[in-house]
């Protein structure tokens, strides 16, 4: 049936892509089948968006009683699950304590925020393409004996996660327990985004001032003794993006900020992507967005995380801007001499906006794809070869990595069907399956000079997971009306032949690909 796999970070790994490319327990093929496998209601004392998480995943534990897989679902009440995936069993469960009320307004709640993190997979080997490989991934050390590797391969992966309080956890996946003392990492009550790590450090981004927090980049040494935190703070602006910060094939790490000044005299750094320097989280380059990016119809989603993927020797960011444009960026030097010169921007894609994050795959042929979640009708001045229908309230829409004059654009090449509020695809096996989180109410807040959107569900609307060809946008599936309520707007997670997602009443809904045991 092929190798298992994990999901181990948000977008399945550490440049947020959103990619499984070692998919192996379905094909193309098996899509049409696809069905619901089980579903399960979890104790998360808060609902409505953003109150579950779509898991990590452990894709073949050997661990206390025998080999398993695992979904790691955080819940905002300050809980974490270990589901049996096969078995559709609570494995373990954890509750580190009722959050304390921060006494913050507006977005900021009390409770767990970010999506926890496995550790980063171990590389033995790298293959020819990617032009290099990634070092945010775990090397096998030089010089380390076969009985020291296979022990380290073997032994418990630890997953990573930051309670209310700010304290960050090495758990050990097998029963919950803590395999070391927490850590300090953020104040209480940050409203923190997804967790990213690389072999020896962990990041993440916080918003709102929530808790008293900075608006800022955080990472933590773990190489250093004691383990060391650094921050890089944005007066004003807060950072943004359902997946946090992403972290580049070198370790720089990535973080887009949200409306707000940009002026760097003076540490205001709103509306620009940051590209800072690992661990000690120096500022390294800078986009900041052109003034139309700021000052159209479109306002801050409050959700957009940079893309990374290498391409041609180098790393290629792409981000989007509240302009309701994607933007694409050479890495060896962000914005240009000016720090405001894009490779390439494209034309209006929605007034809309683009929410949660990118992705991004490559097909066979080596021809890259880039990913934007669009919510609203598309702008007549994108031009889209391949359409699948009027799509007014939102819709996938694909653009190829191409060449001119020597450079890397964006092409438009698909955009799928009509969805109610999509949330950022993910990709395996030539397939691109989107959720459609259900008609979502925007409200805009203002708050101490910022402007935030916040959304909330609409009474009677639905989650609907869709499969496309990720050639063409084509509906190869649809899970029709058998989810009965929205999505939490915490994404998708895929490993092993089955999609996650969570709804709003705190429920885990998991479809793909029946594997029946052979007699």
């Amino acid at each position: 049936m092929g190798r298992t796999t994990d999901w181990w970070s948000y977008g399945g790994d550490a440049q947020r892509t959103g990619w499984e490319k070692n998919e192996q327990k379905f094909t193309k093929d098996d899509v049409k089948d696809f069905r619901l496998l089980w579903k399960m209601k979890l104790d998360n004392s808060q609902k409505g968006p953003g109150a579950l998480m779509a898991p990590v995943i452990v894709g073949n534990l050997i661990g206390s009683r025998g080999f398993k897989e695992l979904a790691i679902i955080a819940g905002s009440s300050n809980r974490l699950w270990a589901i049996d995936s096969d078995l559709a069993r609570m494995y373990w469960h954890k509750d580190f304590g009722a959050p304390k009320k921060s006494g913050n307004r507006g977005s900021c709640r009390a409770g767990l925020t970010a999506m926890p993190t496995l550790s980063a997979p171990v590389v033995f080997h790298f293959p020819t393409t990617p032009a290099r490989p990634s070092s945010t991934a775990r090397k096998a050390p030089a010089g380390e004996s076969q009985a020291a590797m296979m022990k380290r391969v073997f032994s418990p992966k630890p997953a990573y996660l930051v309670s209310s309080d700010g304290m960050l956890h090495r758990l050990n996946v097998d029963d919950g327990s803590d395999l070391e003392a927490p850590l300090a990492f953020l104040p209480a009550n940050a409203q923190a985004h997804s967790l990213n790590v690389t072999q020896d450090a962990i990041y993440t981004s916080t918003s709102e001032g929530c808790g008293g927090s900075p608006n800022a980049v955080w990472g933590i040494d773990l190489s250093a003794a004691p383990p060391k935190v650094s921050s890089f703070v944005s007066r004003g602006a807060g950072f943004v993006g359902l997946g946090g910060a992403a972290l580049g094939n070198d370790a720089t790490v990535y973080a887009q900020t949200g409306a707000g000044k940009f002026d760097p005299d003076a540490h205001e750094y709103g509306n620009a992507v940051l590209a800072l320097t690992p661990k000690d989280l120096q500022l390294k380059q800078y986009f900041a967005f052109p003034e139309s990016a700021s000052s159209g119809k479109t306002l801050d989603m409050n959700a957009t995380t940079p893309l990374v993927f290498a391409y041609k020797g180098l790393d290629l960011v792409v981000a989007a801007g509240r302009d309701g444009r994607l933007y694409l960026l050479d890495s060896s030097a962000l914005g240009g001499a000016d720090h405001k010169t894009p490779l390439y921007q494209t034309p209006l894609i929605s007034t809309g906006g683009i929410w949660g994050s990118l992705s991004s795959w490559q097909d066979i042929g080596g021809v890259r794809y880039v990913l934007a979640a669009v919510w609203g009708p598309l702008s007549s001045e994108l031009k889209v070869p391949v359409t699948n229908g009027d799509a007014p309230n939102g819709s996938i829409v694909a653009f190829k990595v191409e060449e001119q004059d020597g450079k890397p654009v964006l092409t438009a090449a698909w955009a799928s069907e009509d969805m109610q509020s999509p949330a950022p695809p993910v990709i395996a096996q030539g397939v691109v399956f989107a959720l459609a989180n259900g008609e979502y109410i925007r409200r805009i807040r203002k708050s101490r000079g910022s402007v935030r959107v916040e959304e909330r569900p609409k009474n009677g609307t639905h989650a609907v997971l869709y499969a496309l060809d990720a050639a063409t946008g084509k509906q190869m599936y649809s899970t029709g009306d058998q989810v009965a309520l929205p999505g939490s707007l915490t994404g998708l997670s895929i490993a092993n032949g089955r999609l996650y997602f969570a709804t709003t009443d705190n429920t885990m809904n998991v479809f793909g690909k029946y594997l029946q045991t052979e007699p």
